[in-house]
């Protein structure tokens, strides 16, 4: 019988030891089987508790004995026995809340403010639980008709985040509360006037166009907003290729979204909010964390067009950038519930086309009947359009529309369409026998010109034609790839059945339908028809009863983004296929399992009449039409605890790779078994990590009895069989693969067993050792560190069995970084005739960086067995790794890593790996919109443990951060960091490196020791426990976690002298502290000497303790690469680097003498005094220097006795405690140190000290007497350089020019003079510019009589009008009475001139420079002197360079600027005024010998950049349009606007719904004086308005009369159709002119 594997527990502790060990031995023991156990798991953290290898007939006779509380098979080697943990879904709400199905009295929500109560707190619709469940029944049970709200919660996994839902529709108000996020910042966003920054940010922010909206999110102006979707150079360089797209004028925030916070806005309809709330709303849709996104282009207000927004939709969509936390761009969903209508008037006659036969009708039709014609179609049509008597939903009628549309969808948009409410029959495909069904459209006379419908009718019978639910659609194969949904009502029959409403197209062409009548929705408090239900949360916005297929079609909206919240990547197909249930091939499986709907038929669903042949089959109005009767329809559906399951998500079927099928003589112990790549579908972050690889091997090819079996959750793709295997038998062996639920799903997946099921046969073997194999680190892979690398063997199996080849005498490994192993200096570890018989050993030193090495590996085997011999086996096929690359940093920020679905938030991943001892901090930060938890470890060993955490489950709030400081790491020490959502950063540095100490005592350091309490031992809880002994003094810092969910648990913490038995009560430092649940302490700066111990206690389980240590010494000051050396006595080095100017006494390399030894220069001096026998003589400047040859006796009074004689004294440097130094080369001397050969690690540097090194000494800076110092060579060369007696450098040689004169050397200085040059023709030093300085290179100046103030133009010649003129030749002004000087010459054009090749060829040059830009400020005179060519070339200023251009002023068209110029026969003057133009050109005259002859001038002007003062206006063709009188005139002086705000028979005071109208006083009935709040110019003014009246006669309509026109008011009469006066209903009116020759500021 197969062994399988049994879990156990005693019935109590005691009895553990002997039932475990009556199990594992041979015994005798009563109840327990005959034979050795093998246990498989002793569950070391239980004590009742483990797991042994047994029969179904030996675990039967257990589960027998007295001692034994149970027996079951092991869960985790037999997981497919047990039930699987459903995780607890989140619930939408903190409570239940009231989800109202009924709209109409006496089920509706509160109409009034005042009869709120709190119930009425995030109430919502009937489309949230009904579309969590199958039938309705399972929600409202028996109840039936309309129906009451009821107290509900629900369940949800998605909630929409990471996907952009599109409203196509009237525009969304972007302040209501239902769009608002927990930090009160809206949701919504608008395509055109948000999406710029969202794709192009750089550009906004660099040039300033941003703003803060009143939620606190940025904004961008709107004007940069639109020129940047119309003009390429309106945008980033990287986004200017892009298309762009032509925006309507009228297109602002405050008539798409609405601007504030409190509602403001002049939206036009409400529909558009209604339908976000049904998608996206925080109560009212299913994807209630998704971005809303606003395209407004129906019954809109900013004049949008349909196939522009199209365009606008695709670009967003093609545009936008990748999302940081899924990696690829978010997913875009669209609503559209709009649609096209054609309609008929009551009479006339219509042409019509009903199942392929034509003519024509007479309307109206006034009833329906059997046999079934086109009469009874056009009877059963539900009228959409005010003032027609049917109408139906049919095509766009424009080719450019449906081609824009069918782009979209090309583009990867996912569009959901309302199937619209005429109670219509849609049908889709080729077959469909009324596919050309068709009406003349007699209403708006807009027909179809397509060839089926001849341009005489428009399309009613298919959704092939139709848009937006046809777009896209595939004649070939005949696929609609936009998801038409139909409204279900709220009305639930008295047999229980649920209906579609009354109005919903049906038929074949409805993909879906979903929950719509009397829906709950986002309403508006300005606009009736959406103004419904005030709301608790905030009273001044409203909700609003919400219906049609309107309301349904983002219902199925909101679904889809749950869906692409899971499969972000997923395709149009993909997504329609999923909520329709249909598979790859498009046939509907007969189970659809967890798609977006459920198959309803007409057992739960009202079909009527299901008859097509019958009249009310098109005239009922709960038919669901379908193509086959049956009446089986979709419901929009998702089930929350199953999740969402896609065709893009699972695991590839694993392949069995080794043992090779077929193989022979294999193994029976320790058999390799090798799995392929675990491949998750859709890559790891759609399908999850791998959990866990299973293999299986069993002797029945059908697998029901198991052999062996894969250990639980064993995620290698290598495993070894455990126990021994059959000789000379045939196994079967195959794998699977198994998924984390830490994918999209939040499910796991388990893959297909292998395929083509492996066979192998055993055989016996001589006796030996098998080769082993490298199990870790893994061949070719990359480690994540360069210290404490883990290498693990294979298991060791002799050859027939211990008993024959012996057991296991050595593990051995070797590491090097030579493949081959030839060369031992290459070898960095081995444990070759160490015996370790660990089967995994650790590299203790820290490997180099970036370097590859090579391990191998074999066994040995001890001369125990029956052989009597030792075997060794050979070595094993050599693997390599890679070490990471060093870190550069050592100090300061040293490592980041912001967490992803695959790093770091299922388990924790690598921040840093530590090369130094180092103080270091870890800084976290929540970078999502929401709460989240973090948790950090410090690991000293390979791979990472729970009791590791410093931090666990750490809450961090929105936008939080957190910052753990003082954590002390060794080399080797790794930071690891995990979290529980996407999107934390963490980020690691260091503030301290301990690199002075050495690398033993920097091991005794860093991170030490780390435990986890439990109920036993090693770490029970409430006893005392050593974590941690000083090896050295050191600084701790202990930290506690406490890692239960829900417990709190005290710790203590405390010093011993020694160990735990030397601990006492007094120690505690900290006792008894509590710490609440998922928290973490830090306690720091515990000092412990050498041999002294940290104790730390625990009342709870899962309380973890990590220590850490520094030194308390952080090592000898020595001449550390960060520490200054300070000293009075002599530093000597074989050469020092660095900054030497604090250094005094230093004769540097230019002084001019140079000191020679033999002919050899020896170095430089700037005085050289030679003593006695000495002889010095100089011939041409060489100094020749000789002396005696040898000195018998050499004295030196400091260091030695007079008259002792010392044989080497060359080498001698100060020697002041050395005694006599016979041979002194190496005699230096520290002062304080007996013998210091070199002082760069002496543990102290006396202030006096002398350091001779024989390397070099490097520091920033020297300081002190540099005068013994050699080839110093000094900034400028060493001779000093004095202007007027102060210094400004140095130089080795200095040359004077033509100009100066310079004296003889006296004393060692030279005298620099300056020779003025009168009137010098290359300016030189012109007498006027004594204190001008030198111009070297002022060649162009030309005459510099002015330059007082020019100190240097080394580039430029002196400008009488600056200081210095600059090379960009922008002419700054100061300013000069009574007028500032311009020279002016007339030259040739260069290449360099603005206007080369336009007109003349010749140019204005001013000082010289060819036709600079000018720059004038307001209040300063300019006069162009132009004496010697004003005659033939007089100075103009021009308002067009060209001088000919024409700007219109008023009535005139000139192109001459007159204004404030004066012209000389010499010179041309121009007075700048705040009238000046902002730019205007100077220039010489027009035409081809003298036009485009100068360049712009820009002035200063901020009263014309204040006040627009306008001539004349023109088209950008440059054509006029209209002149400012016509301007001014054409403006409305006075308007009011009102609508319904309730004017009647009472006085109206307006408000800022108005300009200039003071009051509306009523005189009598249907009679009104409108005031003017400034009284008019004149009565000469225009008055246009139009209004409804009260009593609705006929209609509503009025005209109104104005007379007794006055500069104050006028009179306003009202009529009615009768004609009668009647009292006004509603009024707009505006009136035109009356204030002619008042300022306009524009």
């Amino acid at each position: 019988m197969a062994l399988k594997r049994y879990t156990l527990s005693v019935s109590s502790p005691e009895y553990w030891d002997k039932i475990h060990g009556a199990l594992t031995v041979d015994s005798n023991e009563d109840g327990i089987p005959d034979r050795k156990i093998t246990c498989t798991d002793s569950k070391s953290t239980s004590a009742t508790r483990g797991t042994y290898e047994l029969d179904e007939t030996e675990a039967a006779e257990i589960a027998k004995h007295p001692h034994v509380k149970w027996i079951e098979l092991s869960l985790k080697d037999n997981p497919d026995s047990f039930p699987k943990p459903v995780p607890t879904m989140p619930q939408r709400w903190a409570s239940d809340v009231k989800a109202y199905r009924d709209l109409s009295s006496p089920n509706n929500p509160p109409t009034t403010v005042g009869a709120l109560t709190a119930a009425e707190l995030n109430r919502t619709n009937w489309a949230i639980p009904r579309v969590g469940v199958a039938t309705a029944g399972q929600v409202w049970g028996s109840d039936v008709g309309s129906l009451a709200a009821i107290g509900i919660n629900t369940d949800y996994t998605y909630d929409g985040r990471n996907v952009d839902i599109v409203i196509h529709d009237s525009g969304v108000l972007a302040s209501h509360p239902e769009f608002l996020d927990e930090n009160g910042v809206s949701r919504v966003k608008d395509i055109v006037l948000d999406a710029p920054y969202l794709i192009d940010p750089d550009w906004f922010d660099t040039y300033g166009y941003v703003y803060t909206k009143g939620d606190g999110s940025t904004g961008i102006n709107t004007t940069n907003a639109i020129s940047w979707w119309e003009d390429n150079n309106a945008r980033s360089t990287a986004k200017a290729l892009l298309p762009t797209i032509n925006i309507p004028a009228l297109y602002t925030a405050d008539r798409a979204v609405g601007v504030g916070t409190t509602g403001s806005n002049s939206l036009t309809s409400g529909h558009g909010t209604g339908c976000a709330g049904m998608a996206a709303g925080k109560n009212f849709g299913l994807a209630f964390k998704s971005t809303i996104w606003n395209m407004p282009a129906i019954s809109d207000a900013v004049g949008m067009d349909i196939e522009t927004s199209y365009d606008l939709i695709k670009f967003f969509h093609q545009y936008k950038p990748v999302d940081p936390v899924l990696g690829i761009k978010r997913p875009t969903v669209v609503n559209g519930s709009w649609g096209y209508q054609a309609a008929l008037p009551a009479s006339g006659t219509a042409s019509w086309q009903f199942k392929n036969n034509t003519g024509t009708i007479g309307l109206p039709i006034n009833s329906s009947s059997d046999p079934v014609d086109v009469s009874d179609m056009i009877f059963g049509f539900n009228n959409q359009v005010l003032g027609a008597w049917r109408s139906w939903t049919s095509s766009a009628r424009n080719n450019a529309v449906d081609t824009a549309g069918a782009e979209l969808i090309a583009a990867g948009v996912i569009y959901v369409s309302a199937a619209g409410n005429n109670n219509q029959r849609i049908g889709t495909g080729l077959t469909d026998t009324h596919r050309l069904d068709s009406v003349s459209d007699n209403y708006f006379n807009a027909q179809d010109s397509r060839t089926e419908f001849g341009g005489v009718r428009t399309p009613c019978g298919s959704r092939d034609w139709m848009n937006p639910s046809g777009i896209g659609f595939n004649e070939t194969t005949q696929y609609h790839p936009v998801i038409n949904v139909g409204a279900l009502d709220d009305f639930i029959e008295s047999n229980g059945k649920e209906r579609k409403a009354t109005y919903s197209n049906s038929g074949p062409g409805i993909d879906i339908y979903a929950p719509a009548d009397e829906t709950l929705s986002a309403g508006m408090h300005n606009i009736s028809a959406y103004r419904d239900f005030p709301r608790y949360d905030n009273s001044g916005f409203f909700d609003c009863a919400f219906s049609g297929t309107s309301a349904a079609a983002p219902v199925v909206a909101g679904l889809m983004a749950l869906y692409a919240q899971r499969n972000p990547g997923t395709g149009v197909t993909e997504a329609k296929n999923w909520v329709t249930g249909f598979t790859t091939d498009g046939q509907p499986p007969t189970l659809r399992g967890q798609s977006g709907s459920t198959i309803t038929g007409n057992d739960v669903l009202f079909d009527q009449y299901p008859d097509i042949d019958e009249a009310n089959f098109w005239t009922g109005q709960f038919n669901q039409k379908t193509a086959d009767g049956n009446g089986q329809v979709l419901i929009s559906f998702i089930d929350v605890g199953s999740g969402i399951s896609t065709e893009l998500a699972g695991i590839n079927e694993p392949t069995f790779i080794a043992p090779v099928n077929n193989a022979t003589g294999v193994a029976t112990e320790g058999l390799l078994l090798q799995s392929s790549a675990y491949v998750a579908i859709g890559d790891t972050t759609v399908s999850g990590t791998l959990k866990a690889v299973e293999f299986q091997l069993s002797r029945d090819v059908n697998f029901s009895s198991i052999d062996f079996q894969s250990t639980v959750n064993n995620v290698s793709l290598a495993q070894t069989t455990t126990g021994q295997l059959l000789g000379f038998t045939t196994y079967y062996g195959r794998v699977r693969h198994v998924s984390n639920a830490d994918g999209q799903a939040f499910t796991g997946y388990y893959s297909n067993y292998s395929a083509g099921i492996v066979s192998f046969a055993t055989l016996g073997n001589a006796p030996g050792v098998q080769t082993p194999f490298i199990v870790g680190p893994v061949n070719a892979s990359t480690v994540g560190q360069r210290f404490g690398i883990v290498l693990t063997s294979s298991s060791y199996i002799a050859i027939d069995g211990e008993a024959v080849s012996g057991s296991l005498k050595a593990v051995e490994f070797e590491v090097s970084t030579d493949i081959t192993f030839a060369d031992p200096a290459q070898t960095v570890y081995t444990s070759v005739g160490s015996n370790e018989t660990s089967l995994t050993q650790t590299i203790n030193i820290g490997l180099a960086a970036a370097t590859t090495f090579y391990v191998r590996l074999r066994h040995v085997s001890n001369a125990d067995g029956s052989e009597g011999q030792s075997y060794t086996s050979p070595w094993s096929v050599v693997t390599s790794f890679e070490t990471p690359d060093p870190f550069q940093a050592r100090v300061g920020r040293l490592a980041s890593v912001k967490t992803t679905l695959t790093k770091g938030v299922v388990e924790p991943t690598l921040l840093f790996e530590s090369e130094d001892l180092l103080e270091v901090s870890i800084s976290v930060a929540n970078q999502n919109d929401f709460e989240s938890t973090f948790s950090i470890g410090i690991s000293s060993t390979p791979g990472f443990k729970s009791s590791d955490y410093i931090a666990y489950g750490i809450n961090l709030d929105r936008g939080g951060t957190r910052l753990i400081e003082k954590v002390g790491i060794k080399p080797g020490d790794k930071i690891f960091v995990s979290s529980f959502d996407p999107n934390i950063s963490f980020l690691t540095f260091a503030t301290k490196i301990y690199d002075k100490i050495s690398d033993v005592s920097a091991a005794t350091h860093g991170r030490k020791e780390s435990l986890t309490l439990s109920y036993n031992p090693p770490h029970p809880i409430n006893s005392n426990i050593k974590i941690l002994t000083a090896e050295e003094d050191s600084l701790i810092t202990v930290h506690a976690t406490n890692q239960n969910p829900d417990i709190t648990a005290a710790l203590s913490v405390g010093i011993s002298s020694g160990g735990v038995p030397e601990f006492t009560d007094s120690d505690y430092i900290v006792f008894g502290l509590r710490l609440a649940p998922l928290q973490d302490l830090q306690f720091d700066n515990i000092a412990l000497s050498n041999g002294q111990s940290l104790i730390v206690r625990g009342s709870k389980p899962n309380l973890t303790f990590v220590a850490h240590s520094i030194p308390q010494d952080p090592g000898p000051s020595g001449i550390g690469t960060n520490l200054n050396v300070n000293t009075s006595g002599i530093i000597t080095a074989q050469a020092f680097a660095g900054d030497g100017s604090g250094l005094t006494g230093v004769t540097a390399v230019g002084s001019g003498v140079n000191v020679e030894d033999g002919g050899t220069i020896v170095g430089t001096a700037a005085t050289i005094n030679f003593g006695t026998n000495i002889t010095a003589t100089v011939n041409d400047g060489v100094a020749l220097i000789e002396a005696s040859d040898i000195v018998g006796v050499a004295q030196t009074a400091n260091s030695l006795a007079d008259g002792v004689s010392v044989s080497f004294a060359t080498n001698a440097d100060y020697a002041a405690v050395a005694g006599v130094a016979t041979v002194a080369t190496t005699a230096n001397s520290a002062t304080t140190a007996d013998s210091a050969t070199t002082a760069g690690t002496a543990s102290q540097v006396d202030v006096n000290a002398t350091i001779n090194v024989n390397n070099n000494i490097t520091a920033p800076k020297f300081v002190g007497d540099g005068s013994l110092l050699t080839n110093i060579v000094a900034a400028g060369g060493g001779v000093i350089v004095q202007d007027s007696g102060s210094a400004v450098g140095t130089a080795g040689t200095i040359n004077f020019d033509a100009g100066i004169d310079v004296s003889p050397i006296s004393a060692g200085i030279v005298t620099a003079t300056i020779i003025e040059a009168p009137r010098s023709t290359l300016s030189g030093i012109a007498s006027e510019a004594i204190v001008a300085g030198i111009a070297t290179y002022a060649t162009l100046a030309g005459l510099a009589s002015q330059a007082t103030n020019a100190t240097f133009a080394s580039n430029s010649s002196y400008s009488t009008l600056t200081g210095a003129a600059d090379t960009a030749k922008n002419l700054y002004t100061e300013h000069e009475n009574p007028f500032k000087p311009l020279p002016v010459t007339i030259g040739t054009k260069t290449a360099e001139h603005r206007y080369v090749g336009i007109n003349s060829t010749l140019c204005v040059n001013i000082q010289g420079y060819e036709s600079p830009y000018l720059r004038f400020e307001v209040g300063q005179t300019y006069r162009f002197e132009n004496t010697s060519q004003q005659a033939n070339y007089p100075i103009r200023m021009y308002y067009h360079h060209s001088g000919v251009t024409s700007v219109g002023i008023g009535t005139t068209n000139p192109s001459e600027m007159t204004q404030g110029v004066t012209v000389t026969g010499t010179y041309t003057e121009v007075a700048v005024t705040e009238e000046t133009p902002e730019i205007f050109w100077y220039g010489a005259g027009v035409g081809t010998e003298k036009g485009s002859m100068g360049n712009s001038v820009q002035v200063f002007n901020p009263e014309m950049q204040r006040v627009a003062k306008v001539g004349e206006f023109k088209s950008t063709a440059g054509l006029k349009t209209c002149t400012y009188t016509q301007f001014y005139e054409g403006r409305a002086t006075s308007w009011y606007l009102n609508t319904n705000l309730g004017v009647g028979n009472s006085d109206y005071v307006p408000g800022d719904r108005s300009h200039n109208v003071s009051s509306i006083e009523q005189v009598s009935t249907g009679v009104y004086t409108v005031n003017f709040a400034d009284p008019m110019a004149d009565t000469n003014y225009a008055v246009i308005g139009i209004a409804s009246g009260t009593n609705a006669y006929p209609g509503g309509i009025v005209n109104l009369r104005i007379s007794d026109r006055t500069v104050n008011n006028f009179t306003l009469r009202v009529y009615n159709g009768i004609p009668a006066l009647e009292d006004l209903g509603e009024l707009d009116i505006c009136t035109f002119g009356g204030q002619d020759g008042e300022e306009t500021y524009i």
